[in-house]
């Protein structure tokens, strides 16, 4: 089964100005540095470490994690246990308002 999943996306300094709290488990990245963050549901933008490539430990609704890997530009998502990663390319095509 296919699925299509959309990243909230924006540089470094859009990040820091609007310094927003993402869901919990909301995946954002910064597309100047390729740096992510994924949300907890209270933690501002500024005070959320960024997270690492390998990690586990985000719990879904049946308990079990979510991994995720870097691939190029894509980032691989699975939930624990399963074999293979569902990749999402981060760099989309460019829209009429640009990148």
């Amino acid at each position: 089964m296919a699925y299509r999943v959309q990243i909230r996306r924006g540089t470094a300094a859009q990040w820091q100005q609007a310094n927003p709290v993402l869901l919990d488990g909301e995946f954002a990245i910064e597309k100047d540095t390729r740096k992510f963050k994924i949300g907890d549901g209270t933690t501002a933008w500024n005070d959320l470490p960024y997270a690492t490539q390998g990690e586990t430990g985000l719990q879904g609704p049946m308990g079990k994690s979510i991994q995720y890997i870097w691939s190029g530009t894509q980032l691989g998502i699975r939930v624990e246990g399963e074999s293979t990663y569902q990749y999402v390319d981060l760099i989309g095509p460019k829209g009429d308002k640009g990148e």
